[in-house]
């Protein structure tokens, strides 16, 4: 059987890292919002980075 020659998926036309971080149920969002703090200002610092964003407590929004 030939290789299909078809594309499944678009390639995406956005440089876009998604990080999820699942701490244990019941966790105060206060306690995710400092767990993550680290991770937003680790990503700011990087120049080739132009924005970061984060979402606690519920999904990002749907592209």
């Amino acid at each position: 059987m030939p290789a299909s020659s078809k594309q499944f998926f678009p390639l995406g036309d956005r440089n876009q890292l998604l990080l999820s971080l699942e701490l244990p149920e019941g966790t105060h969002l206060e306690t995710t919002d400092r767990a993550v703090k680290p991770m937003e200002e680790a990503m700011s610092n990087r120049s080739e980075v132009a924005s970061v964003a984060a979402f606690i407590g519920r999904s990002s929004p749907q592209f």
